[in-house]
């Protein structure tokens, strides 16, 4: 069975991805975001899951900041 999983932990597995390879920010973009859970079935739709990003911004569980040409998105609690 495939597990569905939580935003907090797809970002937490971007993370750990960028970590083990090597890529300096480690730092979650949102574009990633919102493809890994659109692949994993999480949520169809871009906005809600921009809605959820900032629901877990306003909780304190985030911290969405600006890059370039995208947000990151840095956990800091869970």
């Amino acid at each position: 069975k495939l597990k569905i999983m939580t935003i907090l932990e797809i970002i937490n597995q971007i993370e750990a991805d960028k970590t083990r390879q090597h890529i300096f920010p480690k730092n979650a973009c949102k574009i990633e975001v919102i493809k890994a859970a659109q692949v994993m079935g999480l949520n169809s739709a871009k906005e809600i899951i921009e809605s959820e990003l900032t629901e877990l911004e306003k909780a304190g569980k985030i911290i969405i900041g600006e890059t370039l040409n995208d947000n990151y998105i840095k956990i800091i609690s869970i």
